[in-house]
Order: C-alpha cells, then structure tokens, then sequence
C-alpha cells in the first residue's frame, strides 16, 4: 500500500522505469542519475501496443543516438527530483535512500504504467515520508502522517495548507489526492453526474492466454488484470479487456494500435494489410530515409528527414532553430522554445531565472510559470500560486 505517487506518469503511454536497486540505498544526490538509468533500460524490456511506443523505444534505445536516452530523461525533466528539498531540509519529509532502492527495484521487475507500481509497491510509499500530523500546516501531501493528504486552497501562496485525513473509499470527493489509500491498490475521485465518490482499483497479474484489463470495472472496488513477462493485453476491439498474448514476429499480420509488435518492430502498412515490419535509425546526415519503409532519422541526434535525406536542425547553439518538444536539439544549458508567444518559429534558448520578465509566456521561465496575476501589465517568472 501506499500513500501517494512520488513518479509523475510521463513520457506518454511508455511510464516505464526499473533500476538494479536491490538491497542498496539511493543517495538523494544519485537519484535522479538512478532514476534515468532505470528508466532506459525498461524501455527495451516491455512491451506496450501501439505505434508510438514501439517508434520511441527503438529511438532511444539505438546505440547511435546523441546523448543518448538517459540525457534526453534528464534533458526533458521528467521528474523533478529537487521539489521536496525544502521540505527536507525543513524536516517535514524524510527521505529514505534503502525504499528508493527497493522501489526502483519493484519497478524494474513491472512493465505497469509507474503510477500503478508506485501506488501498490510498499517500499515507494516510503521513499518521502511525510512528518506532519493531521491538523499540523503542510504546503504538499507528502509532508503529512499516514493516510491523509495537505488540503490547500488555489491562489494561495506558497499552497500554505492543513493536513486532514484522507476520505473512505465510497465517499464523496472533489480529487484523488484526497482518497484513502489504506486498502491498498490504487484510489481515485472517479468524477460522473451531480456527484463523485472515491474508488479503489486492484491490479493483479496473470499469464499468457488469461483475461487482461478491466476484468472487473464496477462498483467502488475494481480490478485490473496485467500480463506477466514477454506478454501484452491484446484489447477486444470496442471492450476495455482482452487477452494476453504475445508479441508477433516481423512479418506475421498485425491490427495497429491493438497489437505489439517483438522489439524494434511497428505494426505497418494499408487498412488491411498491416504487418510488423523492422525499424531502421539512420545516424548519419545525408543517409537515405524514408518514412513510410520506417527508415527514419534520429529524432535525438538533430536528424529529420527532407527530400528522402537525413538532414541536420541547427546546431544546437542559442538562437538555432529546433523542434519543439526536443530539448535535446540544443546543447546544454539551452532549450527549444517558441520566439514569440506559444506558437511560430523555435529556437534554442536559455531559460528565464524568477524576477525576469517573461513577456512569450510560461515556457521559457525556470520555474514554468510566468506571473500574469500579480504582475499584469509586465509579467514575470516566479513560482506558481497553489492551484496553478
């Protein structure tokens, strides 16, 4: 059981993660490098249906990417390993380096989505333990006791709040963060009608052949059932469930976006027709490309493919045109922004401290969030109000 998520779900549907951990402890310093580690080598390990899951995990596993996956995990700030300094440093949260080892470890031997592994493994539940009692002042959940969360209220500074215990499955909610997470598995506000209530959800394991997905979806307690090793759920086309199976070889028939493909391989091909065919990651500026034979360029090594030719974006110097999205299209320190506003041109640029002005938005500022509130007429970067 535990308390909350300290992994956001990212990277869209992969949210993968594993590490070596064992018995060892994580220092606070080595986690991020850790996480990142772990983090690449799942991504060649499970297996997930759909095209987007298969394209990135050949990419970022090919030996040629610059880079490489771990500095597009740091580059990209999946997640932010410094939110909790504060609160660490003010004794409201301790940090246990043996839980993060044995919860990267649980990761590692899981292809569930993150927030599914972090929720059910005990271990992770334990990597931030929170040192506030109910009714004591919090500014994040994790600071308080036990089965309770931080309640603050949007527009507050700082999301200066209290900590009050969390509501029992079946009870009514306004968010997630609030439901109880004592019966272990992993609690929501499911949100429906004039009302909404908390629920709790089981994830189970079962072999190839057996039923997968949402075996049980009613009610305030459902169950999930996930597949075991070298095996996805193969949805029924319209049904939240299916079968698990295993991954088909290149060549052999394939419906997209319902079947996974063996490793380095997509579904591909007309309405039909569609096959698993091989993925093949040009390195080389002025190498051969073409999309629809899947012979791509290497979106990570400033490569993308023009006029059937791999061609460079930029030199990653500030002011050179990117792709938004690809911080890794800019050399460090930099990272690719739109010029004016959210919309237009990109190029490398060098994020804006707190205090500086912020007139293109939230996404060139360190902390993400340029003040429009306190500062309408001449916005700067600060950190966001709670609830923003």
């Amino acid at each position: 059981m535990t308390k909350r998520t300290w992994l956001p779900s990212i990277l869209l549907a992969l949210a993968v993660a594993s590490c070596g951990g064992g018995s060892s402890s994580v220092s606070r310093a080595k986690l991020p490098e850790q996480f990142a580690s772990a983090f690449c080598a799942r991504i060649t390990r499970c297996i997930a249906p759909g095209d987007a899951s298969a394209m990135i995990a050949t990419v970022v596993s090919h030996p040629g990417t610059q880079g490489g996956c771990e500095d597009l995990v740091a580059r990209q700030g999946l997640v932010d390993f410094s939110s909790f300094d504060d609160a660490i440093a003010a004794g409201t949260i301790r940090y246990d380096g043996h839980a993060a080892s044995l919860c990267l470890a649980a990761l590692s031997n899981s292809c569930a989505d993150f927030s599914v592994v972090t929720e059910i493994e005990p271990s992770c539940s334990e990597v931030y333990v929170g040192t506030v009692a109910v009714g004591g002042a919090c500014s994040l959940d994790d600071e308080c006791v036990g089965d309770a969360h931080c309640f603050t209220t949007p527009g507050v500074a700082n999301c200066n709040g209290t900590c009050v215990a969390n509501v029992a499955i079946g009870g009514a909610c306004t968010s997630s963060s609030e439901c109880s997470q004592a019966g272990g598995g992993v609690a929501s506000c499911e949100f429906g009608g004039v009302s909404s209530r908390c629920v709790v959800t089981q994830y189970v394991t079962a072999a190839g052949g057996a039923a997968c997905g949402e075996t049980d979806p009613d009610g305030d307690e459902r169950v999930t059932t996930l597949c075991g090793s070298n095996h996805y759920c193969k949805l029924t086309p319209g049904l939240q469930t299916g079968t698990c199976a295993e991954p088909i070889a290149v060549g052999q028939p394939c419906v997209a976006d319902t079947d996974a493909c063996v490793a380095n391989a997509l579904c591909a091909g007309t309405l039909g027709q569609r096959t698993c065919r091989a993925i093949t990651v040009v390195e080389t500026a002025g190498g051969a490309c073409d999309d629809a034979s899947l012979i791509i360029c290497n979106p990570l090594s400033r490569l993308q493919c023009v006029a059937s030719a791999c061609a460079s974006i930029g030199t990653g110097a500030a002011g050179q045109p990117c792709r938004s999205g690809f911080d890794t299209d800019c050399s460090d320190g930099l990272h690719c922004a739109h010029t004016t506003g959210n919309s237009g041109p990109t190029s490398c640029q060098a994020y804006i401290p707190n205090g500086q002005p912020c007139p293109n938005g939230d996404e060139l500022c360190e902390s993400g969030y340029c003040d429009d509130v306190a500062n309408p007429g001449s916005p700067v970067c600060a950190m966001p109000l709670c609830g923003n």
